[in-house]
């Protein structure tokens, strides 16, 4: 957040983006797309690290979680998309949400 003010994430079906405002909230400047192609159906700010979490579901490829610790500029990713294991005969279709863990376990 630039300016201090309120930062709202914006998930839709092509992708990301960042509405930044200013502190009287009346000028917003937009940002994105980020994950360009890609659904997202949730993004939450980890207020223990500043980094913003998204989840991105891809008919190509798969369920993943991204985050980026600068607004957009760079992007990280999970090693592997959330899965079941083999055995339980199961497949993950769809992410729809993700949530920060308690500030004891950054």
């Amino acid at each position: 957040m630039a300016r201090g003010g309120p930062l709202l994430a914006l998930g839709t079906p092509k992708g990301l983006f960042f509405l930044e405002g200013d502190r009287p909230r009346r000028r917003w400047d937009l940002s994105g797309p980020f994950l360009e192609g890609e659904e997202v159906n949730h993004a939450v700010l980890d207020p223990r690290s500043g980094a913003v979490y998204v989840v991105a579901n891809s008919p190509w490829f798969g369920s993943q979680v991204a985050w980026t610790r600068d607004l957009g500029a760079s992007w990280s990713y999970g090693r592997e998309n959330p899965r079941f294991s083999a055995d339980r005969g199961m497949t993950v279709e769809r992410l729809w949400h993700v949530e920060p863990g308690p500030a004891s376990r950054p």
